[in-house]
This record gives structure tokens, C-alpha cells and sequence, in this order.
């Protein structure tokens, strides 16, 4: 079977779960992989050899003729006899050139967000159920994302008073570290909060820092590329998030460090037990939180091993190959 992954986003160089899953795929003798991806992706050096890499130069403007004629021409020489692109505009633009293209189509909803587009794919995956749920549609089908990990186990959080807290991600508005950040300035708590990653709301949150006096305590450190390292180096990692799909962050957080705290989002809505989520809107829950970190660390290490279980990136690769037969069966 040979199936092609098409995503129309650079990317921002890690997280991109379709480039492992497409990696994990292509190590099954019964799949033929390619990526369909734009000639500047910043995930290139993440692709393995076996993946077949098929790049594209035109305009990402899913109305531009000449982009459309280009993604048709490659596709119809690569010749799939599945198409799965994933999120919005790559899914947009397939569906344009859809009738130029002899293959069965599959699309990913990677967020909870509106997509008119994903009612009117034959086929879709959901990457959580609080996703699928997003749909009018109730025939998405469920499939969780998986990272590639290396052995390890669960690193036992430091002692002392000072607690260093990470989070990982875009510094938008959707991932409230605003509140995260206002959160924790009043617990009467010694902590050190790190941001691993970049974006827009990055100098409003710095400026929030100063106003609240905890600047000397926030530490920004842009985009990174050894985030195992840093969560394995916390002592907690908490996922502020209003919003989320999924949660690869999330997820990585749980194969590294010792303890991870989530909102009442993504995955972690649907796995997740109440001692291990936050309510922003209780003032007082971040506070309890840290202090009982030791105990919750303790409860976490016997709890998360058993959950990442359905998180393997092998499980998910099959899948997904076993939903594309069903797909050209029917």
C-alpha cells in the first residue's frame, strides 16, 4: 500500500507528529511512505531515509493555481493509493485537486478548533475524542498521536523548597501562560518558571512579569531543541493550556519528567485523573499543588507508565495502516 502524508506548513521544526508517524510506518513491509511537503520545511533533518521525500516549491495559498497544479502533478507521479494530509489548508487544497488524483483521501483534525473542511473529507481521523467531538460528523475516527521515545524511566523530582516549573510551547494566547504566570506569583511558594518555546505573546507575557514583580523568576528560553533534557530537570511541568487538540507537549512531558499537571484539556481531559488537573479558577489549587508535589510525584510514577502504553508509536502506526485498508476496502 502506498500512502503519502501531506502537510502544507513548514512547521516549526519538532512536535509535528505526522513526520513520526510517517517515520514509523515506513519500517512496515506492508507500507509504502511518502511526505509531501513544502521545499523549506524546518522538520526535513527529522524525516528517516526509508520515508520518501516529496517537495514542493510553489505559494501555500491554497487558491493559487499554479501551487494546486504543482501538488496534482507530483501526486499523480507518486502515484498513492492514499492521500492522508493533515490540518486545514493541506486538506483544503487536496480536496481542490481531488478529481486529478486517483486515490482514497483521509484527513487529520489535530484541534478542537472550527474546520468547515472536515465535514466534507470522506474519511477523517481525530487525534482525541474531545476532537471527534468537534465535528458534526459523528463518523471521525479516534486514533491518539504517539512520539518516538528512547528507553528511560521516570526521573524523581529534586529536594529542597525552590520548585522549578516548565512549560513547553507557541507563547500564544491559547496556552494561558498569563494565567499561569499570575497563578503562581502570589503562592508565597519559591519557584522558577521556564518557557521553552517562542511566538507573538511573548513580550506581553514579559511585560506581565515586571508588572507582577516576578520577573526575576520567569525565565523565556525561546525555542529549544533538548526538551527531554529540560523536563527531565524540572520538577514540574504544567500544561496551561485553554485549548488543545491533543497535546504533544503533554505528552512528551509524561515520557520525561516527574510530575505533569494539566488543565482540564485535550488528552489530558479524557486520561488524566482530577489530582493531576488544575482548575485556574480555584485561586488557591496551583498553591496546593506544588506544595504536595513530592506526594503527587510519588502517585504520578506508578500511575503514567501504565498510560503511555496506549501512546506507542508501533500501536499508532498500526492503526492507522489497519483504518487505510478499511478505507480501500470500502
Amino acid at each position: 500500500m502506498r500512502v503519502c502524508h501531506f502537510a502544507a506548513s513548514p512547521g516549526l521544526g519538532r512536535g509535528e507528529f505526522y513526520v513520526d508517524l510517517a517515520n514509523e510506518q515506513s519500517c512496515r513491509d506492508d507500507l509504502q511512505v511518502s511526505l509531501l511537503i513544502p521545499h523549506d520545511a524546518l522538520f526535513r533533518e527529522r524525516i528517516a531515509a526509508s520515508v520518501e521525500v516529496i517537495e514542493y516549491r510553489g505559494g501555500r495559498s491554497r487558491r493559487n493555481p499554479l501551487f494546486l497544479f504543482e501538488l496534482a502533478r507530483k501526486l499523480r507521479a507518486w502515484r498513492p493509493d492514499i492521500v492522508h494530509t493533515h490540518f486545514a489548508k493541506a486538506s483544503a487544497a487536496f480536496r481542490t485537486i481531488q478529481r486529478w488524483v486517483p486515490a482514497k483521501w483521509v484527513a487529520t483534525k489535530h484541534n478542537p478548533r472550527p474546520g468547515p473542511i472536515f465535514e466534507k473529507v470522506p474519511h477523517v481521523i481525530a487525534v482525541s475524542r474531545g476532537v471527534a467531538d468537534s465535528l458534526q460528523r459523528k463518523d471521525a475516527r479516534v486514533i491518539y498521536n504517539a512520539i518516538e521515545t528512547t528507553a528511560h524511566s521516570i526521573p524523581k523530582g529534586r529536594a529542597g523548597d525552590n520548585v522549578r516549573v516548565l512549560s513547553v510551547g507557541r507563547l500564544e494566547s491559547v496556552k494561558g501562560y498569563d494565567r499561569l504566570i499570575r497563578s503562581l506569583a502570589p503562592t508565597g511558594i519559591d519557584w522558577h518558571l521556564q518557557f521553552a518555546g517562542d511566538g507573538m505573546e511573548r513580550a506581553a507575557l514579559e511585560a506581565l512579569a515586571r508588572e507582577l514583580q516576578v520577573s526575576d523568576r520567569v525565565e523565556f528560553l525561546g525555542f529549544r531543541s533538548d526538551v527531554p533534557e529540560l523536563l527531565s530537570a524540572c520538577d514540574v511541568f504544567i500544561q496551561s493550556s485553554i485549548s488543545e487538540g491533543f497535546g504533544v507537549a503533554l505528552l512528551e512531558a509524561m515520557h520525561f519528567a516527574p510530575l505533569v499537571i494539566s488543565t482540564r484539556v485535550g488528552i489530558a481531559a479524557e486520561i488524566f485523573p482530577d489530582w493531576l488537573i488544575w482548575n485556574p479558577t480555584d485561586a488557591e489549587a496551583l498553591a496546593r499543588i506544588l506544595k504536595n508535589r513530592h506526594e503527587l510525584a510519588a502517585r504520578y510514577a506508578e500511575w503514567v507508565p501504565k498510560q503511555l502504553v496506549r501512546f506507542n508509536l508501533t500501536t499508532v502506526a498500526a492503526e492507522h495502516a489497519d483504518y487505510y485498508r478499511e478505507i480501500l476496502a470500502k
